[in-house]
């Protein structure tokens, strides 16, 4: 039997060394991994800021190189519409429109060459005098929009230079932008007077930005977007961050693309598209490199550390805390509370047991005083009880001394409320109370004429103004009693309603009391279900109509439904 008694604590003993073993490597391994973690998440963002960084050069040269080859495009149109503009053959052309110069030059192999959607031809008022209107992916003739001729008016930023010089810029066209150049009409010489304009104008569609990656050797993704596009969103703002002045925006699509976008400009300076170049993240792929080896570095050093301090705190501390647990144990597996802890040397773990034993002295000498006094508390609390309970049955022994018909409805009322209250798995004391505040729900009734409470015929709106005071009156006769609970506020409310429809105070459903949905329930069901001075009873089924028809109007659901199972499943009886 020793042998079996002392083979158990041994088991027990190395239980518990284990486990505080365990907390102890713990203990090192989360202090060591918090330091590290600091370290980190200290250096890990100052890290990725300068890769952030970096990737935004990276991005932001492959936007610079895009806008850069869509202006030599409006450059080449501004040089293309020069050498067309500044010719004899165009300076004649425009006055006589010989239609010689329309077979050897105006025909869609040009508009095919010059890559050109549109030619337009205007004399010095700005009236359209030729134009040509073409498709050339398409090899279709289009017509000349009234969205362009709108804008060929001389008061145009297009045509504010008569006497020499070309102007080219971006319009949106149909949510679509529109390169665009035009130039005075002049001699060869570049002599005058002008004789109107010339306007060329291509879109700018998706084999023209096919066209910019070709030239640029790009394999990136190229979108422009309106601006007046309510389809275009981003998740990061960049909408926000172009219209406060910042010439690039960047987003981040995903671990592998980033997307780099720069507003273009119309002719009258106004943000008029947004280009959106989605290129690779190079930079972001070494970043995520150079994080996964500075983590599993981190790992490595946590390791090494916690196995050193492991090490270390086993040989000085553990094996003199093992030794106290066992002490520890022992003392309550033979729940002596005279034994102490043994003290062998002078320093925190003595102190610890110093403290422990101190604190065995203590315990032992207020368990002597728990035992003494808790008789005493247990009798004060049943005469508390006890008076609150008398206080409840002598209100309710008022009530019955002037209407009995009332004392019994609040005495049925306070069984069912209880019972009630206990179906919807209310705690029992919740349910007690409620019980308790069933017995005097209608206590203010006392203030009501006993003629009027007994008068068998239909209560004049006088009359029933005055009973409708009840609640109000029961509030104010308990208010001052100090009961455990709301009982003065369940009482006011029990008449109100959840669609604010009751009295006195038409209240809505969310600033009521559960306890007083409860007892309006029960106290509907007793009084349709019971005789009154003015009717027969109605029967239980008239009250569970009423009850169910108005459920969650007027009455609280989960109520409604424990009453109704209270009757039908558990063969509740007001008896």
């Amino acid at each position: 039997m020793i042998g079996k008694a002392g083979e158990k604590t041994r088991l027990l003993v190395k239980k518990f060394s284990t486990s505080l073993r365990a907390k102890a490597t713990g203990s090192v391994l989360l202090s060591l991994i918090g330091l590290l973690a600091i370290v980190f998440i200290t250096v890990r963002p100052l890290i990725m800021r300068g890769f952030a960084e970096e990737e935004q050069r990276y991005a932001r040269e492959k936007m610079e190189q895009v806008c850069a080859i869509l202006q030599v495009k409006m450059k080449t149109l501004e040089y293309t519409i020069s050498d067309w503009a500044v010719w004899d053959d165009t300076w004649n052309f425009v006055q006589s429109l010989n239609e010689n110069y329309i077979a050897s030059n105006l025909n869609y192999l040009t508009m095919e060459n010059l890559n050109l959607n549109f030619m337009v031809f205007l004399d010095t008022h700005a009236n359209i005098v030729y134009s040509l209107s073409y498709d050339p992916v398409r090899k279709l003739n289009i017509l000349l929009p009234k969205d362009l001729t709108s804008l060929l008016v001389t008061d145009s930023p297009l045509l504010n230079r008569m006497n020499g010089g070309s102007v080219s810029g971006i319009v949106d066209l149909y949510d679509v932008p529109l390169v665009i150049a035009s130039h005075s009409i002049l001699k060869s010489d570049g002599s005058g007077p002008s004789r109107g304009w010339l306007v060329f104008a291509r879109f700018l569609d998706e084999n023209e930005l096919e066209v910019l990656r070709s030239a640029g050797g790009l394999k990136d993704e190229i979108e422009i977007f309106s601006y007046r596009n309510t389809g275009f969103t981003s998740s990061s703002g960049v909408v926000d961050s172009i219209l406060s002045g910042n010439l690039f925006s960047f987003e981040i699509i995903n671990e592998n693309t980033i997307a780099g976008y720069s507003p273009l400009y119309d002719i009258y300076g106004n943000i008029s598209f947004i280009i959106k170049v989605v290129s690779d993240r190079p930079v972001n792929t070494l970043a995520r490199k150079i994080e996964y080896y500075l983590g599993w570095s981190t790992f490595f050093i946590i390791v090494t550390l916690a196995s050193i301090l492991v090490y270390i705190n086993e040989k000085i501390l553990l094996s003199r805390i093992t030794r106290m647990i066992k002490e520890v144990r022992g003392i309550r597996d033979i729940n002596n509370s005279d034994t102490r802890l043994g003290i062998s040397s002078n320093d925190e773990l003595t102190g610890l047991a110093v403290s422990i034993n101190e604190m065995l002295d203590r315990l032992q000498a207020v368990n002597q005083e728990l035992k003494s006094s808790e008789q005493r508390y247990r009798k004060q609390a049943e005469m508390l009880q006890y008076m609150l309970d008398g206080t409840t049955r002598a209100m309710a022994a008022i009530v019955e001394a002037r209407d009995p018909y009332t004392s019994s409805h609040q005495l049925r009322v306070a069984r069912l409320a209880q019972a009630i209250a206990q179906k919807m798995g209310l705690p029992e004391n919740v349910a007690v109370q409620i019980y308790t505040a069933g017995l005097i729900h209608d206590i203010g009734k006392m203030v009501v004429p006993a003629e009027i409470l007994a008068k068998p015929g239909k209560l004049s709106p006088l009359e029933f103004s005055l009973v409708q005071m009840h609640p109000q009156k029961g509030h104010d006769i308990v208010k001052n009693i100090k009961f455990p609970f709301d009982i003065a506020r369940w009482i006011l409310e029990h008449h109100e309603r959840i669609n604010g429809s009751g009295y006195p105070y038409g209240l809505t459903g969310d600033k009521l009391s559960i306890e007083s949905q409860i007892l309006a329930v029960a106290d509907v069901t007793e009084a349709m279900s019971a005789h009154r001075p003015y009717r027969a009873s109605l029967g239980l089924e008239a009250a569970f109509e009423e009850i169910t028809r108005h459920r969650g109007v007027l009455y609280y659901e989960r109520a409604v439904d424990a009453c109704i199972e209270l009757f039908r499943q558990d063969n509740f009886s007001f008896e």
